[in-house]
C-alpha cells in the first residue's frame, strides 16, 4: 500500500503493514511524470525515480514503468486506487 500526502510526502508499506519506504513525491508541471525521492530515516536520499503518468484522477492513479527503458514496447502499468474504493468493491 502507498500513501501519497497532499504535503508532498509519501509512505509505502508491505502487505503486513510495515513501513517499507518513505520520502517526497511530486508531479511535473505538465503532468506527464511523477518523481519520488526515497529517503533514509536520517533524511539522506536513497534514490530518485521518475515514472510516466498514465491516469491521474481522484479514483485512479496509474503510472508506467519500462523494465528496459530502451524498449518502450514492453511495460507494466501500476494502478493505485484509494483504499475506500477497494473496500467498497469487496
Amino acid at each position: 500500500m502507498a500513501v501519497y500526502n497532499a504535503d508532498g510526502t509519501f509512505k509505502m508499506y508491505t502487505q503486513e503493514g510495515n513501513l517499507k519506504l518513505s520520502g517526497d513525491w511530486s508531479i511535473s508541471a505538465d503532468g506527464k511524470t511523477r518523481t519520488i525521492v526515497a529517503k533514509k530515516s536520517d533524511g539522506s536520499v536513497m534514490f530518485t525515480r521518475t515514472v510516466e503518468n498514465v491516469t491521474v484522477e481522484p479514483e485512479t492513479y496509474t503510472y508506467r514503468i519500462y523494465p528496459n527503458p530502451e524498449n518502450t514496447k514492453t511495460y507494466f502499468d501500476i494502478i493505485h486506487k484509494p483504499l475506500s474504493t477497494i473496500l467498497e468493491t469487496k
